[in-house]
């Protein structure tokens, strides 16, 4: 049982299949900076995501969000999902806000050069994107996006 002060504040239990409501729910604590709290909830360790040519996996997904952190501001909106017995798909608008003038050495350190955003402070950036999920447990164990 868990008993900290955070406990009520979202949802704990990973439903056995993804739906609209799950997924809201999870791009409602994404946008709330709490990737970390809920990494376990929605990834399956074997994670993979397929993206602009690069793999990432769990690890490393987390890795690249505290690197994005730092420098940008992160918000996801859906715009339509689709459901199927094996996963789901998710058009996404994801809208970048510079905290301050985005550097690309922290991207490079980390691994991940191709996900610097040239960007000053105050200045944003939005992707409009498609992504699929492979689903197990109600958790994500592979997503592919397309983004442009």
């Amino acid at each position: 049982m868990n008993t900290s002060p955070n406990h009520e504040k979202f949802q704990l239990t990973t439903p056995a299949k993804m739906d609209q409501a799950a997924y809201e729910n999870y791009l409602t604590q994404v946008n709330l900076g709490k990737i970390r709290d809920i990494a376990e909830q929605y990834y399956d360790d074997s994670l993979e995501i397929s993206s602009g040519g690069v793999t990432y996996n769990k690890t490393q997904l987390l890795r690249l969000m505290d690197v994005t952190a730092e420098q940008l501001v992160e918000s996801f909106e859906l715009v339509n999902f689709y459901q199927a017995e094996d996963g789901i798909a998710a058009e996404v608008k994801t809208t970048f806000v510079a905290k301050k003038d985005v550097t690309k050495e922290p991207f490079e350190k980390c691994g991940f050069p191709e996900a610097y955003i040239e960007l000053k402070k105050g200045e944003s950036f939005v992707a409009h994107s498609l992504y699929t999920y492979k689903i197990k447990c109600g958790k994500f164990v592979f997503s592919r996006g397309f983004s442009a």
